[in-house]
């Protein structure tokens, strides 16, 4: 799919882009409503739907604008929840040994990447890796660690109902996507329901991500509701929800007492507290009145006491309190300030998050409450983005993130300002002037340093370049200003070099909402199902075929700025893909 609408774990931030949103057909009205819902404006976003006659048009901006509730709720439970923090804390060393690194990648000259070469004797042999030092091989250690948990946290487990993921990332996606649901449901009806399943790009590839948990769930005997419905609706998600909350509050510091389970996979918390349920009688029978929200929300707790010796609000105060003893108070005074203002900026907003959470966790748990209560409240800070690179400076109120700005040059005594773009931007006072109830970090300024400088270099530094992201150059940017400003090579491994996907064309008929395209290269009519997509890894893999796309484009100094600043997909015919397809090796 497009990279469109994305949570970033790396900055805690949500980015959008608003440049592929804005030129859909119809899409000036849909890039309002996805801002307006982003800035917790959601009447004005539903009002924005509402005025939208054209049915394509309000289909795709009901899956965009509900994407942001979605991701909203990966915000929250990013911040909140025991398995996002460990999540966010691979991060956080990363940027806390960064100067380190990039100290020993100085002396050195270069620095291999993945770091976890250096723990991987075969890879270190093929990449010709010499000596490396005690630090980086401790560190490549840690994140090979982590991979490996986080791997096997995703793994397919086989089940009698089939092979099916139910570790962290699905539990996450599966609390999203209610969310997402019940904004949908609650703002639009069972009509909105209906008319969101309808326009599904994939419906087969989202069932598989977000429903298959729900009916293994269903099986389990812990939904209430039909979860064979097609449209899923018919559902009483909440002793799910609680489940699910419960399990994505994993043990990453040992056991709350002796003689009670621990564990830091979600998926065996899932399984735990889903077999004590069930096992303990107190689920209601076929025909019995359902479990009331804080029903399901007692026996939840009780199993959770049960098996892992703490209720779930314990759970989360004692990882709260061992992550600020074991890792921020460490850190204090050996990371630079503006890493220690953001992890305070994090601790503070979880602490914050907790209270609220004593006083009333229903909105927290419940998508129902989360739509009425909480979601607007929530403010992440965000990203707006332009993958094609948008002319000029950001718009008023808004300050760079990434960008270009070539030394102004003249030609005939003409300015050129096509030598100037902005790919990111982000709000200048995103905090002043918001709610006091408003949940969001304190100091966003802090964040988009983050943004700037530490999270691109650990993004490149931990993948390479294989990971996908929603600002295209950002990789690049980093392995750039590692080369010119610390003087460090960069050399990737080759299965690291470039993300490993492709674009389906029907996806750019999908989301433009016509059966006509424009081929980017030569400008002739695409009909549906006619072209290939090119995504902008490919265009910059091979240096001959970007320069026969630069001189496809007019070969001349524009041409060549067009083609620098463009990072958008593109879509060519079938006939200009045969052109090129010898240049691509």
């Amino acid at each position: 799919m497009l990279p469109i609408i994305q949570f970033d774990p790396a900055t805690m931030s949500l980015l959008y882009d608003a440049q592929l949103i804005g030129g859909l057909d119809g899409g000036g009205p849909i890039q309002q409503a996805v801002a307006a819902v982003t800035q917790g404006r959601s009447d004005e976003a539903i009002a924005i739907l509402a005025s939208i006659d054209d049915d394509r048009t309000f289909n795709r901006g009901l899956q965009m604008v509900s994407a942001i509730w979605h991701e909203k709720r990966h915000f929250l439970d990013f911040v909140f929840s025991n398995y996002g923090a460990f999540r966010f804390r691979q991060f956080v060393e990363m940027y806390a040994n960064m100067p380190l690194i990039l100290r020993e990648g100085q002396e050195a000259g270069k620095i291999h990447v993945p770091l976890e070469i250096y723990a991987d004797p075969v890879r270190s042999a093929v990449a010709k890796v010499e000596n490396p030092s005690a630090h980086l091989a401790t560190l490549a250690s840690v994140l090979t660690r982590r991979r490996k948990m986080i791997e096997r946290d995703r793994a397919q487990e086989q089940t009698r109902f089939g092979r099916l993921e139910l570790g962290g990332e699905a539990q996450l996606e599966c609390m999203a996507f209610l969310a997402q649901l019940d904004f949908v449901g609650t703002y639009f009806g069972e009509e909105g329901i209906r008319r969101f399943y309808g326009s599904l790009f994939d419906a087969g590839q989202f069932a598989a991500k977000y429903l298959s948990l729900i009916e293994t769930a269903g099986r389990l005997g812990v939904v209430q509701g039909d979860v064979t419905a097609e449209d899923a609706i018919t559902i009483d998600p909440s002793l799910l929800e609680c489940i699910l909350f419960a399990s994505l509050q994993t043990d990453y510091f040992g056991a709350s007492a002796p003689g009670y389970a621990a564990t830091s996979y979600p998926a065996e918390r899932f399984a735990a507290i889903s077999v004590e349920l069930t096992q303990s009688g107190k689920l209601p029978q076929p025909g019995a009145p359902p479990l009331t929200p804080e029903d399901c929300w007692e026996l939840v707790d009780q199993a959770c006491r049960t098996i892992f010796g703490e209720s779930i609000e314990g759970a989360i105060a004692r990882d709260l309190a061992l992550f600020r003893a074991q890792t921020v108070d460490k850190m204090r005074g050996n990371i630079p300030p503006a890493l220690e203002t953001m992890l305070e900026d994090y601790l503070g907003l979880r602490e914050r998050m907790l209270e609220e959470f004593r006083e009333d966790p229903g909105k927290f748990i419940f998508s129902a409450r989360f739509t009425s209560d909480l979601a607007d409240r929530l403010q992440p800070n965000y990203v707006m983005a332009a993958s094609g690179g948008d002319l000029g400076d950001p718009p008023p109120g808004y300050h760079l993130i990434m960008g270009y700005d070539h030394e102004k040059g003249t030609a005939g005594g003409q300015d050129l300002p096509y030598r100037k773009w902005w790919w990111a931007c982000a709000p200048t006072h995103q905090a002043a002037g918001a709610a006091p109830d408003r949940l969001g970090f304190a100091n966003p300024s802090v964040w988009y340093s983050v943004m700037d400088f530490y999270a691109p270099t650990a993004k490149l530094l931990m993948n390479g370049r294989r990971l996908r992201t929603l600002i295209g150059p950002e990789l690049l940017f980093a392995q750039q200003r590692l080369t010119n400003d610390f003087q460090i090579e960069i050399e990737i491994y080759p299965s690291f070099a470039f993300p490993d996907e492709t674009l389906p064309v029907e996806v750019f008929y999908y989301y433009y909402g016509t059966d006509r395209l424009k081929c980017d290269m030569s400008s002739v009519p695409l009909t549906r199902p006619e072209g290939v997509a090119i995504n902008p890894w490919t265009l910059r893999r091979w240096p001959g075929l970007a320069r026969h796309m630069i001189t496809t484009l007019g070969d001349h100094d524009f041409a060549y700025f067009t083609f620098v600043r463009d990072w958008s997909p593109w879509v060519i015919s079938s006939a200009a893909y045969d052109e090129i397809r010898p240049l691509m090796a």
